[in-house]
């Protein structure tokens, strides 16, 4: 008896599917496939987001006596920080000679 009315309810759904599709458009009757594949896809995702916000329990229990744990300080500046300064020079030979004495290295 199960297998008559299932196979009853399928005849129904191709026969109405068979006489809307007949009126369908060929543009319509290719966007048929994506709302039916968008729509499954959108219960799945709705599914997974649902079962995704339920809270997670854990099973493990803290110690209570649990020393309890010091505040972090805040860091210390390991180098002062120093101004910067700038020298600027403006006659040309002056120029080449501080320039020069830089590059050098005494040994």
């Amino acid at each position: 008896m199960k297998q008559v009315i299932s196979i009853g309810a399928l005849a129904l759904v191709a026969v109405l599917g068979w006489k809307v599709g007949e009126q369908l458009t060929p543009a319509q009757a290719a966007m048929v496939p994506g709302v039916v594949f968008g729509f499954i896809f959108a219960v799945g995702v709705s599914a997974i987001a649902l079962s995704a916000q339920q809270a997670r329990v854990d099973v493990y229990h803290h110690n209570v006596t649990e020393t309890p744990v010091e505040p972090q300080k805040q860091p210390q500046r390991a180098i002062a920080a120093r101004p910067t300064s700038y020298i600027v020079i403006d006659d040309l030979a002056q120029l080449q000679t501080a320039a020069q004495s830089r590059i050098e290295v005494s040994r």
